[in-house]
C-alpha cells in the first residue's frame, strides 16, 4: 500500500512544529511508508468511515506525519519483538530486589508503542476495542 499522505505534506506538518528529521535518519519517503505500515497494522481494524473522505484522509496524513517523526528519532521503534520467554517478576540478588510490573499477559500488545500524537489525529475514527458498532434501539 502506498504511504499516507504526501512527501509536501510531511515537509510541511515538521515545519509547522518546529521538527528537522535527525542526521543520518532513512529518507522521509522509507518514513512514511514505515509509520503508514505501523498505522495499518495497528488501527487499521478498528478504524470506521471513508478513507477516501478528507478528514480521514487527513487525520491518517498527519498521524503517519507523527509516526514518520518517531521513527526518524527512534529507529525501529515502530516495529515490535516480544517474547515472554524468560519475563522476569521478582528477582534478588544479594540485598538488592527488583520487581517488575506483569503486562497482560500478551507480550505483543505489552510491547506495541502507542503514540499519544497518532491516536489523537486517529481518536474520531477509531471504533473502540472490543465493540463491534453501536446501534440505535426503539423498545416499545
Amino acid at each position: 500500500m502506498a504511504a499516507h499522505g504526501t512527501p509536501e505534506g510531511f515537509d510541511e506538518w515538521l515545519a509547522a512544529r518546529g521538527y528537522v528529521l535527525p542526521l543520518g535518519a532513512p529518507s522521509a519517503a522509507i518514513l512514511r511508508q514505515r509509520a503508514t505500515d505501523y498505522i495499518d497494522g495497528l488501527y487499521g481494524p478498528r478504524l470506521i468511515g471513508d478513507p477516501t473522505v478528507v478528514p480521514l484522509l487527513t487525520a491518517l496524513a498527519n498521524a503517519t506525519y507523527a509516526a514518520a517523526l518517531y521513527e526518524a528519532q527512534n529507529p525501529g521503534g515502530l516495529s515490535v519483538a516480544a517474547s515472554q520467554s524468560g519475563a522476569i517478576k521478582r528477582e534478588k540478588v544479594d540485598v538488592l530486589e527488583v520487581e517488575y510490573v506483569a503486562g497482560s499477559g500478551d507480550a505483543v500488545a505489552d510491547a506495541t508503542v502507542r503514540l499519544s500524537a497518532v491516536e489523537g489525529y486517529l481518536a474520531p475514527y477509531l471504533r473502540l476495542e472490543g465493540v463491534a458498532g453501536l446501534g440505535l434501539w426503539a423498545v416499545g
